[in-house]
């Protein structure tokens, strides 16, 4: 769990808005976001049409990340959503993770093309999130164009259901919920007791249960990404490769996920209290990606796992050539 010494992170974004613009170049960016207040809304405005040219150039320095049409769902408009609720605290987000987010969207944008390139243009790719928070991470999927969103969450804190009904207002039949505790909601939908009428492609893993992550993977096919958010370390107990119970941990070990590649984010400070994190707080989070290898998977039949190898390479994406230099050992 050593981190790779390195001498500059290379994820230095551009972010366009029509409200502000917050330049950040190689050698300023990680003074800035050490140095200064960082929130949902000094990360982004518009997430609209988010597009990286190659995987070579996503973490360049000079790499614009831009949130172009006005007419789009911002990250600001659901912080003032969340901001009449004032009695629960947001817990976090994807804001957090200016990486993953850039990463997420090429991951998903790659795989779109992939199914414009077959043809399939009429299917679209489905994510499944646990831990709906604020919806940032449920926005961010929806930026990228077919990209259809189901979010568990137990929709308990009171601006939920308001954020999620701008959500789906703004992306019509593009966004599901399932409502209740994913401990207990995830093996249903796996057990085929909650029928989404398509398996999941992405599986983004952040709520507060203790194996919504091993449940995603048994309950996807193989060749499909995982990620997970919020954790500021892969040492994390719960979650990552901290202890002998990290979901992360009991997955490798089951050998159910393959191409395990984590990631560091570059310092910042928190602006406000969040549920994980108090005003003030130097954060340096990290993430990690991985593919569904089958072994573990209960989608699919015998015929379809024997086939599994070819399909483990998630159309040709190599995470460990992704952000190099921002790479921990996992």
């Amino acid at each position: 769990h050593t981190l790779k010494r390195a001498e500059d992170f290379s994820a230095q974004p551009q972010f366009l808005a029509p409200q502000y613009r917050l330049q950040l170049n190689e050698k300023s960016f990680s003074k800035t976001l050490s140095g200064t207040n960082f929130s949902a809304q000094s990360f982004s405005s518009e997430v609209s049409s988010l597009h990286f040219e190659t995987e070579e150039t996503i973490c360049d320095s000079d790499n614009n990340f831009s949130f172009a049409n006005s007419s789009v769902q911002t990250w600001s408009e659901l912080d003032e959503i969340s901001s009449n609720f004032p009695k629960d605290k947001v817990s976090g987000g994807i804001f957090l993770y200016p990486r993953q987010s850039k990463l997420i969207v090429h991951l998903l944008q790659t795989l779109v093309n992939q199914l414009e390139e077959k043809r399939e243009s009429e299917n679209t790719l489905h994510v499944c999130e646990t831990g709906y928070g604020n919806g940032h991470s449920a926005s961010l999927f929806l930026s990228v164009s077919k990209v259809e969103v189901t979010t568990f969450d137990k929709f308990d804190r009171s601006y939920q259901v308001a954020s999620l009904q701008y959500l789906q207002k703004k992306y019509p039949r593009r966004v599901r919920e399932v409502k209740g505790n994913s401990c207990k909601t995830l093996p249903s939908y796996n057990r085929g007791e909650i029928p989404l009428n398509r398996n999941c492609d992405f599986l983004h893993g952040s709520s507060l249960c203790s194996s919504d992550n091993i449940d995603l993977i048994e309950g996807s096919e193989c060749g499909t990404i995982l990620t997970s958010t919020a954790m500021t370390s892969i040492k994390d107990g719960v979650v990552y490769f901290g202890s002998k119970k990290g979901q992360w941990e009991i997955l490798s070990n089951r050998g159910c996920i393959s191409n395990i590649t984590c990631f560091a984010e570059d310092e910042h400070i928190l602006e406000k209290d969040y549920v994980f994190g108090k005003r003030g707080t130097v954060m340096h989070h990290e993430f990690c990606f991985a593919i569904n290898n089958g072994k573990c998977s209960k989608k699919g039949d015998s015929e379809y796992k024997k086939n599994c190898e070819s399909k483990m390479t998630a159309g040709g994406i190599a995470f460990e050539s992704l952000c190099q230099k921002a790479q921990v050992l996992s």
